[in-house]
């Protein structure tokens, strides 16, 4: 258990370090939404991703809570992934109708997440 606090404070100071969001806001990100579907590690990291677009406080914990109340954080990613055309209609029609708070949302949590990606790699 002690280990797993650890862990989760070292992440919380790597994203404050990389993304635009402090330690409270993560802090209390993390007490508003769980319990919730997804991990700890899940809500730091959307939270940054988040806070890189100017979702922050309580318009990014609400977007959180909704988002992993309906899907997993993979799910919202690859709802993301699509960028033009019929594909974009479809998902941005499939986001309104599950409620969630604002599909930019889901776009910043996705790009975030390509990013990180496309740099791991490098």
């Amino acid at each position: 258990m002690e280990n797993q606090k650890s862990e989760i404070y070292k992440l919380i100071l790597r994203t404050c370090e990389s993304h635009n969001i402090n330690t409270e806001q993560i802090v209390t990100g993390l007490a508003q939404v769980t319990p919730c579907s997804w991990s700890d590690a899940d809500v730091v990291e959307a939270l940054g991703y988040l806070g890189d677009f100017g979702i922050n406080q309580t318009l990014a914990y609400d977007v959180v809570a909704s988002l992993s109340d309906r899907m997993t954080l993979s799910e919202v990613v690859e709802l993301g992934r699509y960028d033009s055309g019929d594909e974009y209609k479809n998902v941005m029609n499939a986001v309104n109708k599950a409620g969630l708070q604002s599909a930019r949302s889901v776009f910043a949590i996705s790009e975030g997440k390509r990013y990180a990606e496309l740099k791991d790699r490098e």
